[in-house]
């Protein structure tokens, strides 16, 4: 194993320190598509796109974008995270916002066109209802519905009601940033249609990230908005979520009878981003190459000439599949130790996990969501590390489960989709007579959230540490304790 130079080193971290924020343009690193991903999303259908955190969503719209401009589409991304405090009907009108900017921002035709400008009257229109309150006293605020009622006059929408007297406008107004988007949702489909006609373009991708940040309530009536706008129409929507945090389809439950967004493969085709540990030798192929690539951008032919034999499978088995994660532990060794090997890995591990995941827990979650999250994933710590002495543990696959087995499973995926613990293997049989006829996901802690090799020696303990590596790990899987209490 090489020593590396700190010159070598630094231009390593650069670049690493470059990929992991997204940076976008002439200097980024080739997009790494093991599934075919780039090509599924350029496909003109709906799609939503799960992943874990720094599993490569925003990169992956990045490519999109940039690859169905070169092919006649134009991709416009909005970054929910912008929008995580609005709530519907603000939230809707933001994101119709930000696609009138895209479009009104190309200039790809005369710009009297006459879509041209109905587009920019749109733009103030709503510009003008979105900072106004749902409730607002119309009758100090006359000049206000005159200004969105004359834009949205220019962009040829009769709302059905005039400004004449106080009581009237008052009435309206208190209703009308609801019912605006319900009267001029067919019209305004049209008027983008238009503009797309009378451009240089085939078609539309409206992509929005970090989905996942928005509550449950504004998921929904987005989506189901979004759906409707995109209908019949050649604007295809992208939306890049995680999986256990979204809500995307409501049967009845928010007013007991509508039926709410939309319905996986009837409206959108889901796409998985997500590298599993179950397949090890092809998910660390895919870190390797990820981090390889960058090392070649920083100068380096041959990065691991500058590990040890085991770096780069616990790299890989550390970031539990995720790219970023490794890219973060790779980031974390280079700061503080002088060769890139299994215990300085593990060190980085625990440090991502305590400044980078703990930290994502909380910004993914409510106040409320994240206690839940941290008492039940410290229930688990010490009912298997610390009490059975062991990093991995099986939870019954059922087909019927009760009320409390349902908030349970929730919050194994949750824990899962936050890169607390990962999924080893998706159906297993256990080795206990009781429990053979059952199968079971089996789930390894994250490295990062145990005592690391060095404490363990000091404190006189042993925990058997599943090497999820090795070819025969499922025999010691099947070893491994079952979940049998509810965490809820």
């Amino acid at each position: 194993m090489k020593t590396m130079d700190n010159n070598t080193k630094r231009k390593l971290v650069l670049v690493l320190s470059e990929v992991k924020r997204q940076e976008t343009g002439t200097n980024r690193l080739e997009y790494i598509d093991v599934r075919g991903s780039v090509q599924k999303l350029l496909d003109k259908e709906n799609h939503v796109v799960y992943g874990r955190r720094g599993s490569g969503k925003t990169a992956l719209l990045n490519e999109v974008k940039e690859k169905a401009g070169n092919n006649g589409g134009l991709a416009i991304v909005i970054d929910s995270e912008l929008s995580k405090n609005n709530t519907f009907p603000d939230i809707v009108i933001k994101v119709v916002v930000e696609l009138l900017k895209g479009l009104k921002g190309e200039k790809t035709f005369l710009h009297h066109n006459k879509y041209q400008k109905k587009i920019v009257s749109l733009l103030e229109a709503f510009n003008t209802l979105l900072h106004q309150a749902d409730d607002m006293a119309v009758c100090s605020n006359r000049g206000i519905a005159k200004k969105i009622h004359a834009n949205l006059g220019k962009a040829g929408f009769d709302m059905g009601f005039s400004v004449g007297s106080n009581n009237e406008i008052e009435y309206k107004y208190k209703q009308h940033k609801e019912s605006i988007l319900i009267k001029i949702d067919t019209e305004l489909r049209d008027v983008i249609k238009g503009w797309l006609k009378s451009s240089d373009y085939k078609y539309i991708f409206l992509c929005l990230d970090d989905y996942y940040l928005l509550n449950d309530q504004s998921q929904l009536k987005l989506i189901d908005y979004i759906h409707r706008l995109c209908k019949n129409t050649k604007i295809y929507f992208k939306v890049c979520t995680i999986k256990h945090y979204s809500r995307l389809y409501s049967h009845g439950d928010l007013d007991g009878a509508t039926i709410t967004g939309v319905q996986e493969m009837h409206d959108y085709t889901p796409v998985s981003l997500d590298a599993y540990l179950e397949g090890f030798e092809d998910t660390n192929k895919f870190i390797e190459s990820i981090l390889v690539g960058a090392a070649k951008f920083a100068g380096i032919d041959n990065l691991t000439e500058y590990m040890s034999r085991q770096a780069m499978k616990r790299i890989t088995w550390a970031a539990g599949g995720v790219p970023r994660d490794a890219m973060l532990i790779l980031l974390e060794v280079l700061d503080n130790s002088d060769n890139i090997g299994k215990r300085a890995v593990n060190n980085a591990a625990k440090s991502v996990f305590e400044s980078s995941k703990r930290a994502d827990l909380v910004k993914d979650s409510s106040r409320q969501g994240a206690d839940v999250l941290n008492t039940a994933f410290e229930r688990l710590y010490s009912l298997f590390v610390e009490q059975q002495k062991t990093t991995a543990f099986l939870v019954e696959r059922k087909e019927t489960i009760n009320e409390n087995e349902v908030a349970t499973i929730a919050i194994i995926n949750q824990l899962h989709d936050l890169r607390f613990i990962h999924q080893v293997v998706s159906s297993i049989s256990a080795n206990k007579p009781r429990l053979r006829a059952k199968r079971f996901i089996a789930y390894a802690f994250d490295i990062g959230s145990y005592r690391t090799e060095l404490e363990i020696r000091k404190e006189g303990e042993r925990i058997d540490e599943i090497d999820i590596t090795k070819d025969k790990r499922d025999n010691k899987l099947r070893q491994c304790p079952p979940l049998e209490i509810n965490l809820v």
